[in-house]
């Protein structure tokens, strides 16, 4: 039987119908086209948690976004949306456009930036709930709203 639905292709009709994307250098910041890493990692410089050079930078950008973060603010500032001055981090207007249009990737981060450490045992990420507390016998305390 049939699927109506499944339209039978040959190979040009299938090489014509895809859209092949170029890999991309990690060694350069395309604008037109982020990675939600550069889109985080653009995010948190100009935070309060990393506007300057003096802030810790968390592992889970080498980790989970494979991002190397003094070369990447160098690399947001050659495509000019990020500033420095006085030694902290500033969005241009493009930078923040970017931010505007990706928001989501943000949101997405910030609600799951616990998951991004799952090989703690002492962390539940469904549940949103600490549980180190239950080996003492403890009450599970929730996190804190971000």
């Amino acid at each position: 039987m049939e699927n109506p639905f499944v339209h039978k292709t040959n190979q040009e009709e299938y090489e014509k119908s895809i859209q092949r994307v170029l890999p991309k250098d990690p060694n350069n910041f395309i604008i037109e086209r982020p990675t939600s890493g550069e889109i985080v990692a653009l995010w948190w410089t100009t935070s309060k948690y990393g506007y300057t050079d003096e802030k810790y930078i968390p592992k889970y950008f080498k980790r989970v976004y494979r991002i190397d973060m003094p070369k990447q603010r160098e690399m947001f500032i050659r495509a000019g949306v990020l500033n420095i001055e006085n030694g902290k981090y500033y969005l241009t207007r493009e930078g923040q456009n970017l931010i505007d249009k990706y928001t989501e990737i943000v949101n997405n981060h910030r609600s799951s930036a616990g998951c991004l450490w799952q090989d703690k045992p002492t962390y539940n990420c469904s549940a949103k709930v600490h549980n180190s507390a239950s080996s003492l016998g403890q009450k599970k305390k929730p996190l804190r709203a971000s």
